[in-house]
Parts: C-alpha cells; sequence; structure tokens
C-alpha cells in the first residue's frame, strides 16, 4: 500500500492523471461523433481498449452517458434496454433494471430532453420501470417543480443569490432558465425577500438585452422563478478568444470578432441605460454576467445585487439626480456588494448610483481591450486588502497593458472609469454613443480633436500591430 501511494503521490507531482484514458474514450466518442462517424451501442467497447481494467466499468458509465445524449441530440435514442443486452455479460451490474446504477438511469432521463420537440419523459412512466428503486425516484423527483410542469436539466451557474438551471416547460415544449435560492438563502428571511425583490426587479426591465421572466412562483418553501433561456456563450470567452486568437486566423475574422464584441458592448450599455431610466441599478456589471449569442443576441444576467433608486416623476420612468440617487442607495443597501476586481470606489463605501454602473460597464471595457479587469489581483495578494484597491481606483492605462489598443478607446474607457463618478459620462447611453463613433470611424468625445478613424484602421490586439496615434 505504501509503494500505491508513493506512485500516486509521484504522479501527482509530475501531472499525470491516473484517469486519462478514461478521459480520452469519452473525448474521443464525442470527436468521432461530431466527424459524423456515430458509433452504435456494441462499438463503445472499442473505446475502453487503453482503459485500465478496474476502471473499465465506471469508464464504461460515462460513455453510455455520453452516447445516449449524442444519440437523443441527433434523433437515434434509446432508452438503456439495448445497452443492458450489450454489457450485462461483463458487467453484473448491468444485468438488470435492479441493479443498475442510479446515477445512469437520471443521465437517461435527462438525455431524453434534448431534442426540443423529441422525447420528454414523465416521472410517472420511471415510478412503472423501476417500482423498487426509490434512490432513482428521489434523483428524478428533486428534477421536477410546480408538479412536473418544470425539469431542471443542468445547472448554468451560480449569481449573487441564487443558482440558475436549463429547464424544460412540458406544458409549453420549451427550454427555460430557472433560478432557484442558493442552500441556505430560503433559511434566511432577509436574504429571501432580496431573492423576492430580485425576480420582481428583473420582471419590470423589458429590454431585448434583459431576459424575460415568464412566472414567479415565490409561495413555495424553496421559491423560484422562470426566465427566457439566454443561450450563447459568457462575454468572457469571446474577449479571451479575441486576445488568444488560433495561429491561422485571418486578420479580417480578428478585425470583425472585434467589431462584434465591442457593439455587444454597446448593447449592455444600453440595457444599462433602459434600466437606469426605469429607476434599476444592476451594481455587478462584469463579463461573466454577459451573455452574448450565436447569432449575435446579447443577454444580460444576475439581478441579484439590483436595487431600486429614485425615479424622476415617482413612477419609476427616469433617475432622480446623481446626488438624491446615491444618498438614497446609501439608505437601502449601505453593505458592500458586487465583485471586487470589476467595482466602483465608492462601492466600497457601501454607495451607488448610475455612475456605479457606469464604471462597471468601463470595467467590462477595460477587460475587452486588455483581457484583464481593473482591479486584477497580484501575486501574494491579501483579501483584506482588496477594499483599498478598490477605493484607490488606481490600474494601468489598456494601452500599457496591450500598446495596440486604440488611443480614441482608451480614452472612452478611462472616462468611464474615472474616479471621481462626476467625471465619468453622465450616463450610459452616453458611452455607448461613443462607442458606437469609434466603430463608425468618428471622433470620440471622450478624446476631444481626436482625427476622423475608420474601421479598417482598428487595433488587432496580440499581433504586434499598433495604430497611428492622433494626437
Amino acid at each position: 500500500m505504501g509503494i500505491v501511494k508513493e506512485f500516486e503521490a509521484a504522479q501527482s507531482r509530475l501531472g499525470v492523471d491516473p484517469y486519462a484514458a478514461w478521459s480520452v474514450a469519452v473525448q474521443e466518442l464525442r470527436s468521432d461523433w461530431d466527424e459524423g462517424k456515430c458509433a452504435s451501442i456494441a462499438q463503445l467497447r472499442d473505446y475502453l481498449a487503453d482503459v485500465a481494467d478496474d476502471q473499465k466499468y465506471e469508464a464504461l458509465q460515462d460513455l453510455i452517458a455520453e452516447h445516449l445524449q449524442l444519440a437523443w441530440q441527433t434523433g437515434r435514442g434509446t432508452d438503456l434496454t439495448p445497452y443492458l443486452s450489450a454489457f450485462s455479460g461483463e458487467f453484473v451490474e448491468l444485468a438488470s433494471p435492479d441493479t443498475l446504477p442510479a446515477d445512469l438511469i437520471e443521465d437517461e432521463f435527462l438525455a431524453r430532453h434534448v431534442l426540443r420537440y423529441g422525447d420528454t419523459p414523465s416521472i410517472d412512466e420511471y415510478r412503472r420501470r423501476f417500482p423498487s428503486r426509490h434512490d432513482v425516484m428521489q434523483l428524478i423527483e428533486r428534477r421536477h417543480l410546480e408538479n412536473g410542469r418544470y425539469v431542471k436539466l443542468r445547472e448554468l451557474g451560480r449569481g449573487a443569490m441564487g443558482e440558475v438551471f436549463e429547464a424544460y416547460d412540458h406544458h409549453l415544449r420549451r427550454f427555460v432558465a430557472i433560478k432557484q435560492p442558493k442552500p441556505g438563502v430560503a433559511d434566511v428571511a432577509e436574504l429571501l425577500h432580496r431573492f423576492a425583490e430580485e425576480a420582481r426587479i428583473t420582471a419590470g426591465l423589458e429590454h431585448s438585452a434583459i431576459v424575460t421572466v415568464h412566472e414567479n412562483y415565490d409561495g413555495h418553501a424553496m421559491p423560484f422563478y422562470v426566465m427566457r433561456l439566454a443561450a450563447g456563450v459568457p462575454l468572457t470567452g469571446h474577449i479571451r478568444d479575441f486576445h488568444y486568437p488560433p495561429m491561422d486566423r485571418p486578420r479580417s475574422e480578428q478585425r470583425l470578432l472585434e467589431e462584434r464584441i465591442l457593439q455587444a458592448f454597446a448593447t449592455v450599455c444600453d440595457a444599462m441605460a433602459y434600466a437606469h431610466a426605469h429607476g434599476v441599478l444592476h451594481r455587478d456589471l462584469k463579463p461573466d454576467n454577459v451573455i452574448v449569442g450565436e447569432f449575435g443576441d446579447v443577454a444580460l444576467l444576475d439581478w441579484g445585487l439590483a436595487r431600486c433608486i429614485l425615479p424622476t416623476d415617482g413612477q419609476g420612468s427616469g433617475c432622480a439626480t446623481v446626488e438624491n440617487t446615491r444618498q438614497h442607495a446609501s439608505d437601502i443597501a449601505n453593505a458592500v456588494v458586487g465583485t471586487p476586481q470589476y467595482m466602483p470606489p465608492e462601492q466600497a463605501d457601501g454607495i451607488s448610483d448610475a455612475r456605479s454602473d457606469v464604471f462597471g460597464l468601463g470595467a467590462i471595457l477595460y477587460e475587452i481591450l486588455t483581457c484583464s479587469s481593473p482591479h486584477a489581483w497580484p501575486e501574494a495578494f491579501r483579501p483584506v486588502d482588496w477594499l483599498e484597491q478598490v477605493r484607490s481606483a488606481e490600474f494601468p492605462r489598456p494601452r500599457s497593458v496591450k500598446p495596440g489598443v486604440s488611443c480614441a478607446l482608451e480614452a472612452v474607457c478611462v472616462k468611464a472609469l474615472a474616479r471621481d463618478p462626476q467625471a465619468r459620462y453622465v450616463n450610459a447611453a452616453d458611452l455607448a454613443q461613443d462607442v458606437r463613433r469609434y466603430l463608425a470611424g468618428q471622433p470620440v468625445a471622450a478624446q476631444a480633436g481626436s482625427a476622423r478613424r475608420w474601421p479598417w484602421q482598428r487595433w488587432i490586439s496580440g499581433r504586434g500591430h499598433e495604430e497611428r496615434a492622433d494626437g
């Protein structure tokens, strides 16, 4: 046993994964399927050739789960019966429904939901098929909400207050997003009230870049609300893809990617201008909270820290003055909230207003330009230090991090990130307008006297192409 432990320790030091062959087997199945080589159930055995004997059974479970998902996605799916026929002679656990692993049955249940208009099994079917399997029913029942109308399929992420799941709506036959409080939140009255407030605030914002709330079920022991499912990739992924492109990506495609990212950012600014006009602050703006879809659609997520501010007319149709709003926000929420790497300095003292969200938008733009957050933590940074770093609002100018950054875009970013709120853009709409001026090759307001610039003159970060500095 000592020798085995020494061997495992050595593997850990050398970065050797003892389950590498197992992982490769699943990756190869997925890759083959993507290339059109759709393995049959019997052919799953071929992928086990390089897997250690003592890992074959568990590796096969993963292969079956992956095969179920791939097969149902292409309309060729079936239940577990043929898998049992193929492998019951080799693995006693697959000999009958009574010995099947509960997780594998759950995998079958989930795989059958991947087609929008395909097979969508009911919980009653699984009760009939596995009458003595209480362990299976516990797994499946915990995924059902509202008497089986909604089925939680997979976790999409966690926000400030809750967990978000992709789910299937049996009544309307559509995929939706469901948000529930995090474990423990529902046990704290104040936090539960804040979660309910998030649902109400989000439901009141009807903008194309803000996810629509369909239903709110707040009379349950574990409340939840149902939203439009925002499919796509977090803006963070697009930013990294831009700054670390594949070697064979043409420059023209790199420029187009830059434009798409900046257009998505301008859309987020529009969404925040709309929210502010309706008396709502976000207070946690960051690239991870922005989803960009395959067709250019943009969604601003996670309003868990959102707060209402004083409207100009008392009916939610506009924002109050900065001074009044700052005082009101301080009164109703004097706690420090938000993500430190993107937080405006005044928010570190529990104060926020519309221009605090402008700083948050500037922080997103900073990451677009540099692939780093404004308050990026240095090596050996102590958590107790972060408040002072946020309050100081000191960070390198974008061009000192990425020399290829446009002078005009740097000016826009620096103005949005001004330490003094009064020195920032007056509102998110002005910030969006300056970004669109840049995209149109026009001078930006943040850089008075800048020369006219055209799209083909823009920077391509990471390729060593610097634009001419005009003033």
